[in-house]
């Protein structure tokens, strides 16, 4: 989500101001998360890391490690087979399993293209790049 900088607003009906946010992506709860997740800095500005049950939210100079992350998942991304297995964790019952996903290159490149060019609207309007979790 592409939201105001905190504290900014538009103004709605009857003069009462109203934030303007507009929605980016959906990060899927996949292989393809898992993948991203290596590469997602350790914390943003709100001093929260990036999952699936908060909210992080990143702005000014804190979209500069979000890039640089996005561009290294990019990277690591182009020289992997065009779908691959990602590891997604463990079951524990009924029986101990390794679980793993499947992660398509051309879907995960398009997100982190939709990633980046809102990192790039966020810089031009002072904005901020917000993930909300569950």
């Amino acid at each position: 989500m592409i939201a105001p900088p905190q504290g900014s607003a538009g103004t709605g009906a009857a003069g009462r101001k109203r934030a303007v946010r507009r929605h980016l992506a959906a990060l899927p709860a996949d292989a393809s998360w898992e993948f991203l997740r290596h590469f997602w800095p350790t914390s943003s500005s709100g001093g929260r890391a990036i999952d699936l049950y908060d909210d992080a939210y990143f702005e000014g100079p804190m979209l500069s490690p979000l890039r640089a992350g996005l561009l290294r998942a990019t990277l690591t991304a182009r020289a992997r087979q065009p779908e691959w297995r990602e590891l997604l964790g463990t079951r524990l019952k009924p029986k101990v399993e390794t679980l793993y996903g499947s992660v398509r290159r051309d879907a995960l490149l398009a997100l982190i293209a939709t990633l980046l060019a809102g990192i790039d609207e966020a810089e031009r309007c002072a904005g901020r790049i917000a993930f909300e979790g569950d």
